[in-house]
Parts: structure tokens; sequence; C-alpha cells
């Protein structure tokens, strides 16, 4: 129950709405969905701090310790992307000021390289944040961002949150076509407008196109980040993407000595991530595979397999002891079946004879009821595979798992060691 209220009181904290006064340097358009992940994954990798999360929106601010010389992110603060952001007022060109765009700028472009948010990046949006003023008033937003002084006018995209403001505040825009001229498309603009309608202002910024190149062109770089340098290929289902966020976390690495069994591989998804790095993957399922394979047989010679090669055991686990005999002991086990975790375990003690000491192990925990809370079945997990023999335990909650379901890595030992699973991945 304490862990219950704990989860409980954290959770509405992160949901604060932000106070009146707040001027944010930037703000993403986060679904609750994805808020808690998106939220423990910024504390890790990026100088920004949430400072109040409100209707879809979180707005963040710089921390300013961690980008100024000696700082963590030091790197952040450097570099000229304070240029992207049109003509600047002398305030704007102090310093300070400098270190936080150039700060916002480089996490947008970070951000659209980053390999593990690739993955929800298409569902986040980001308004870079210069200033405010008061809303409906387009002649003091004009005067803020300078229009008059372009010496030729921008042609701008807008983009606002919720979208309906963009054709409310684009009709009072279209009045002045002798200062700005507004485009729908990304492609034939040179600059963005954001702007974000907050307790009677406008949270704005203007940006040179440059600046969200990098976004637009987002859906290529997923692909190319998933498929890495192994050829061009489309994922055959979503689960493809929960594998691979698994490895691009640095949790641990599959090499090409390795040899991997999937339990429960059809349609293929985990097949297609393992194939890329491991020497040999067994598939083991009764369904058809939709991954070029080759079918186990009793004569088959494993080294006649190309590297990298899949062997398709279509048989339910109970039956393929002849194939696991072949090419075990396996360094890799993963198991992402639609059934419930004790099932899953149960397949995994089978196994378990087959794998090698050090054997990496990845399985799926889908939860089939709706639950508030996960931590106390992440427990009753972690204490079950610890009785297995299996240590080093993970809890993560991937950007590609559902809402229902979150993924444990682990570890065989040769003897049961105690460990702990933590609240920071979940």
């Amino acid at each position: 129950n304490n862990n219950n209220n704990n989860n409980k009181s954290g959770s509405n904290k992160e949901k604060m709405s932000p106070t009146f006064d707040v001027q944010p340097h930037l703000i993403f358009r986060v679904t609750a969905h994805h808020l808690t992940r998106f939220l423990k994954w910024l504390a890790r990798k990026y100088p920004l701090q949430s400072v109040g999360y409100h209707n879809e929106l979180l707005f963040t601010c710089v921390t300013m310790d961690s980008v100024q010389a000696g700082g963590k992110y030091e790197d952040f603060g450097v570099g000229s992307g304070w240029e992207m952001f049109g003509i600047l007022s002398d305030e704007d060109k102090t310093a300070e000021r400098k270190i936080v765009l150039n700060t916002v700028f480089n996490v947008i472009q970070r951000m659209c390289d980053d390999a593990v948010l690739s993955v929800c990046l298409g569902m986040i949006r980001m308004f870079p944040v210069v200033g405010s003023c008061k809303e409906n008033n387009v002649e003091e937003l004009f005067e803020n961002l300078h229009l008059h002084d372009y010496k030729e006018k921008p042609r701008a995209r807008m983009q606002s949150a919720p979208k309906k403001y963009e054709l409310e505040v684009g009709d009072q825009l279209l009045l002045h076509p002798d200062v700005i001229d507004l485009t729908p498309r990304f492609e034939d603009c040179d600059h963005m407008l954001n702007f974000l309608p907050w307790k009677g202002r406008w949270l704005y910024s203007l940006c040179k196109k440059e600046m969200f190149d990098c976004f637009y062109n987002q859906k290529a770089q997923l692909m190319e980040t998933h498929t890495k340098d192994n050829g061009a290929f489309t994922p055959i289902c979503r689960a493809y993407y929960k594998l691979n966020e698994v490895l691009l976390r640095d949790t641990f690495e599959i090499t090409r000595d390795m040899a991997c069994i999937d339990v429960g591989a059809a349609p293929g998804g985990w097949v297609q991530t393992l194939c890329q790095h491991g020497k040999v993957v067994v598939a083991v399922d009764p369904a058809e595979l939709k991954v070029p394979h080759v079918p186990f047989k009793e004569d088959l010679d494993p080294k006649s397999l190309e590297e990298g090669a899949v062997v398709h055991v279509r048989a339910r686990l109970q039956h393929a002891a002849d194939a696991m005999k072949m090419f075990g002991p396996f360094q890799v086990f993963v198991c992402d079946m639609n059934v419930e975790i004790n099932f899953v375990l149960s397949l995994l003690n089978d196994c378990k004879q087959f794998l090698a000491e050090g054997c990496h192990t990845v399985v799926t925990v889908k939860m089939f009821k709706k639950r508030k809370f996960f931590l106390p079945i992440v427990r009753e997990v972690q204490d079950k595979m610890r009785e297995m023999g299996f240590g080093d335990l993970r809890a993560m909650h991937l950007f590609s798992n559902k809402k229902q379901e979150f993924t444990i890595v682990a570890t065989k030992q040769s003897a049961p060691v105690v460990s702990e699973i933590t609240e920071e991945d979940v």
C-alpha cells in the first residue's frame, strides 16, 4: 500500500499544471500515455527540467547549472544555434540568453537523432519559446518578433497546440500579407512560427526552417536508425522495435558468435532484430514465420548455415528439444508471446538446461487486466526469476511497450543472486 501511495503521489506531481507566471524555454506535446517514460528519459539525457504539465503540454526549462562552463551538459550550451531564432532583441543576445537558446536548439537536434526516442518521436511535437505577448494581440507579436525589420518578409509555417489555434490565429495573420506569408507546407516555408496560448498570453518563437529539418525528416531517420547498416527492410510488426530498443539502451550486446533462441517467434519481429546481430537464430513457433528462414530438419548441418541464419522449428517448445541440442547452448533467450507471464516463465524454465551461463534473457510481461500500479507485479516476477537462477534483473517500460506491458532483461547465473529492481526503469 505504501508503494502504491508513493507511485500515486509521484504521478500526480508530474501532472501538476505550471504556475501562471512560468516562462518555459521548450514545450513538448506529449500524451499522458508516454509522459512518465518521457520524463525519465529527459532527466537522464537532457539538461531540461519539467515545470508543469497541462492538457498534454509539458513545460520545461533549461537547467543553467548543467549547461554553463564546467556543467554536466556544457556542450549543449555552445555553438551558434541561437542564430536560428530569427531577429533577436538586445536582451536576447546576452551571453546567458545565448546559452539557453543554444541549448534549446541542440536538444531538438539531438532528440531527433536519439535512437531510443525515435520510436515515439512522431507522436511528440516541440515548441521552442523565446517570449510572450498578450493573446490575440497581433501587433505586439509582430513587434516582439521584429517582423517589420526583415529585408524579405518571412514565409512561415505555423504550429500550435491545440491545433485549432493555427486556424484562428492564421485568420488574423492573413490580414497582414505585407508583414508575413503563411504556408501549410513545411517544404514551402523558410521559417517556423511556434505559438501556444497560455492563460491569456501567447508563448511564441520564430525559427529558421533548418532548425526543424531533422524533426520533419524523422520518419526516414526512424527506419535508418532501426535498420542501422544491415540493409533496408521494413519491420514486419511492432514487436521489432521493442527488442531493438532494449539493445539501443545498451542493456547488453549481441555479437556474431552468439546463438539465439526466440520462443513464440511468429510472425518474426524479434527474429528480425536477432538475425542482424547473432550467429544463428532458432525460432520456435508452430505458426508461420514471415522472415527468410531455413526449416529445421534432423539432418540439418549447422556448418552449412550463413551468418545470421534463421532456423524455424515449426512446433511447440516441448517438441523442439532436438533443435535446442543441436544449436545450444544459447547465449540469448527472448520471448514476447501474447500470454500470461507465468506461462512465459514456465517456458523459460523448460529451456534453462539449454541456456549458457550468462545467457542474456528478455521477456515481455503483458497484463490482460487493467492495473493502476506495475511495481508489485515487477517484484513478483523478479522473485520468481531469481528463484530460477537469473540475476542482474532490469525492468523497463519501453517507449515501444504498450501501456499494460513492460520488458524484463536478466542474465542466467550459476547460482541465484540477490538483486533489486528499482522504479528507475519501470
